[in-house]
């Protein structure tokens, strides 16, 4: 049903964690010796050692994420009396950041102090005055929808949608098949693929065997094999699916999940347009309509779309596991996308998703050696993951392919992100591969899963409640930002020529700006970490750098995620230390990555820079 994947999804970056930890092999020994005294002005957390992924809370809030003050281990002491940090034996933090404001009432400014903890033994060391990061809520930054404009296509009545009422528009399914669109199933021009039942159109087949009733795997394969041969040789359909706990989620949901599936043409009623390279564009889709696609996903019915876009767009590849060691993870991610279509067809979600690509046109790339442009606030944690800052501008560490190997057995960040976020994986659907100056920016998408582990380690841990609040577009205050990194696997020292960092820079900057600035007011921060700095070949240091420089002339702060990597983030708070102290401004930082780039071989980024 699909073309054959040209492109390596599976070669997918890794984010650091306990089990594949930053590549930090190039600092040597010698650099810690440097770490001789307090740096003012970094802000730096770190925490005791504890798995980055969370469970299911038994008595706290689903969004509760930051833990309390406890008992530091031997190593992350060493660190806090170090940083002369540790208020307590305990480890205890102070909130700093909302200290003085009543200053910003007028700017409507939400201090971050339920994520950011200053943890200083005084105001004096704390970074830019002890104020902390503060920014507005990511609410302030949700894009309002435009149907009048002619790059945002609205799949929903937007009269309806005045009124909180959430109905597809048009009314009646328009049937379009033309290059410009997604290919839909129950389209009259879909035909079967199977050259020995030319003729056949598509969604007559597809109708015909789901509507039959299914009562175990084998009835779910036959039914699918009808119109996407070759899915009864997949074995991992029976090893998941006869599981226990897959098995009496799938069978008790199955009437449901095939009527949702067959609603396709009552619910996707419009054409959908595709997000296509080279033109900045909006799609907004209802969370009903993105489960509908993905229900049809689950049963493997969408065609063969045209090249260039992301591949498989069906499920049946999370299923063809040959790694025995990937066994785990999958059945892990088949759980959450289980759970997920079970709570999609017991309750209709009632919300819209924004799917915005952005393009960096050649007029307005900046001028790096020329920006006189102060560095904004940076915070550095060692603990934390990216999703839980719902305030804040979220990365994804993306595959130019959106999604990466989330629908085969790829299981890091961009994937286990998509996984419990599943209404991220329509991205997949209309989505063209992103080239050096474009992103994808997602605002609006649900959270269903807990999780815990990391790539072979991941499991499901439970369903997940997202209590975040909806916009008045009834979109879940929640902005991600899809933004792929150079791969430097081979020749890792050509990151630092001028025209690798420049795509980055401007990579991240356009990510990072605002799509719809608030006058008088600061934009929220970006929380982000080793963007490109795992299978991807990145230097830490250097992505660390490139992307607080694009964060600063965006005007935004940044927290920066090191993924419990303590020695790390002294690296950075250094770094951080080292440009305040100076203070340095964009430009100048520039011209050092530059005279750094000329003299590598005999050093590394950290003594450069701190040596």
């Amino acid at each position: 049903m699909e073309d054959s994947d040209s492109q390596n999804t599976e070669e997918y970056e890794p984010v650091a964690s306990p089990s594949s930890p930053p590549d930090a092999s190039s600092e040597g020994s010698e650099d810690t010796a440097k770490l001789d005294s307090s740096p003012p002005g970094a802000e730096l957390e770190t925490g005791p050692a504890k798995s980055p992924r969370h469970d299911p809370p038994k008595q706290a809030s689903p969004q509760s994420c930051e833990p309390e003050g406890s008992e530091a281990d031997a190593e992350d002491a060493a660190v806090d009396r170090f940083f002369n940090h540790a208020n307590s034996p305990n480890n205890e933090l102070s909130a700093t950041a909302g200290e003085d404001c009543e200053n910003n009432d007028s700017l409507d400014v939400d201090p971050i102090d339920d994520y950011l903890f200053s943890p200083v033994a005084s105001e004096d060391e704390s970074f830019s005055g002890g104020s902390g990061l503060r920014s507005i809520h990511i609410r302030k930054e949700m894009t309002p929808i435009d149907s009048s404009c002619g790059h945002h296509t609205l799949l929903v009545d937007r009269n309806a949608l005045q009124v909180g009422a959430i109905v597809s528009h048009p009314e009646k399914f328009v049937d379009k098949w033309h290059a410009d669109y997604f290919r839909m199933a129950c389209s009259k021009t879909a035909n079967l693929d199977n050259s020995k039942t030319t003729g056949l159109k598509l969604w007559e087949v597809i109708q015909a065997n789901l509507s039959r009733e299914i009562f175990s795997v084998d009835d779910l394969l036959t039914a699918m094999e009808a119109y996407s041969p070759g899915v009864c040789k997949i074995s991992g359909y029976r090893k998941f699916l006869s599981r226990e706990e897959a098995f009496s989620c799938l069978i008790n949901m199955m009437p449901k999940l095939r009527a949702l599936a067959l609603d396709l043409p009552r619910v996707v009623t419009q054409p959908i347009p595709l997000l296509k390279q080279g033109v900045s564009a909006s799609l907004t889709l209802s969370q009903h309509q993105i489960a509908v696609l993905l229900a049809n996903a689950f049963f493997n019915t969408h065609p063969r779309q045209l090249p260039g876009y992301p591949v498989p767009i069906n499920c049946k590849e999370m299923f063809n596991v040959r790694a025995h060691d990937r066994e785990k993870s999958s059945f892990a991610k088949i759980r959450c996308l289980l759970n997920y279509l079970e709570r999609v067809c017991n309750s209709t979600p009632q919300g819209l998703v924004t799917f915005h690509r952005r393009v960096l046109d050649q007029q307005d790339r900046p001028q790096w050696e020329k920006l006189n442009v102060s560095f904004t606030k940076c915070h550095i944690k060692s603990q934390g993951l990216i999703e839980e800052h719902e305030d804040m501008l979220q990365v994804d560490f993306a595959n130019k392919f959106v999604g990466g190997g989330v629908l085969r057995t790829g299981c890091v960040q961009e994937e286990i992100r998509f996984i419990i976020c599943p209404e991220l994986i329509a991205s997949r659907f209309f989505t063209q591969q992103l080239l050096d100056n474009e992103v994808l920016i997602i605002q609006g998408a649900e959270r269903y899963s807990y999780f815990s582990g990391y790539a072979r380690t991941f499991k499901y841990t439970g369903d997940y409640i997202d209590t975040t609040q909806q916009d008045p577009f009834l979109r879940r205050y929640t902005t991600v930002v899809a933004m792929d990194a150079s791969v430097f696997r081979v020749a890792k020292s050509q990151q630092f020529n001028p025209p690798s960092m420049i795509r980055e820079l401007n990579k991240a900057y356009l990510g990072f700006k605002p799509i719809q600035s608030v006058p008088d007011v600061r934009p929220t921060a970006v929380v982000t970490g080793n963007w490109g700095c795992g299978a991807f070949g990145g230097d830490p240091l250097l992505k660390f750098v490139l992307q607080w420089m694009a964060a600063s002339l965006a005007g935004r702060d940044m927290v920066y995620l090191t993924f419990e990597n303590v020695e790390l983030a002294r690296k950075l708070a250094n770094i951080v230390s080292f440009v305040n102290q100076k203070p340095l401004v964009i430009s100048q930082m520039w011209r050092m990555l530059c005279q750094y780039n000329r003299n590598k071989d005999s050093n590394d980024l950290y003594k450069f820079l701190c040596g």
